[in-house]
């Protein structure tokens, strides 16, 4: 795997393991990273719900990656995917909470940032 494949393996696994551990899954959930602004459209109950859906799941992407955006020779092409949390089985969503903590401790987040960004809604 080339080294652009990683990283976009990497992140897709990061994103899965951030709508697993949501603690309201929003159903069908369609992320495109490819454009100069990051998407996300989520089936959500209201507004405030959204927008808290989404401030979370931007937060946790931008502690384990930084500002990627600004950085060009980063290609994100091909970074565009849906899930259906309604479909993950509650063994995934246990296993995710641990495996993303310690995606976030390996960014260098501290354990107090880290219970922010799990918890964040």
């Amino acid at each position: 795997m080339s080294e652009m494949s990683d990283r976009h393996a990497a992140m897709r696994a990061d994103i899965k393991l951030v709508l697993l551990t949501d603690p309201a899954p929003a159903g069908l959930v369609y992320v495109d990273l490819e454009g100069i602004n990051p998407r996300i459209l989520a089936h959500a109950e209201d507004k405030a719900t959204f927008s808290a859906y989404a401030e979370r799941f931007l937060a946790i992407l931008q502690a384990l990656y930084g500002e990627f955006r600004a950085d060009r020779t980063q290609s994100l092409r091909g970074m565009k995917f849906q899930y259906d949390t309604a479909a993950f089985s509650e063994e995934q969503r246990a296993a995710a909470r641990p495996a993303l903590y310690a995606r976030l401790a390996e960014a260098g987040c501290s354990d107090d940032e880290i219970e922010q960004l799990i918890e964040l809604r």
